[in-house]
């Protein structure tokens, strides 16, 4: 099994959380501050190619 990414989108931030390579807990990974749908979709694969 793989990991899987999670967004977790709040009025002010976006979180990102990752589970363990067996999907069993998930730990976060990086908080954005939002701004805008646009800035927020770019800044999202960042936290993703780091935890790949």
């Amino acid at each position: 099994m793989g990991r899987v990414m999670g967004p977790d989108v709040g009025t002010r931030t976006v979180g990102v959380a990752a589970s363990d390579p067996g999907r069993t807990l998930a730990s976060p990974v990086r908080t954005l501050s939002r701004r805008s749908v646009r800035d927020d979709a770019v800044g999202l694969p960042f936290g993703v190619e780091e935890h790949g």
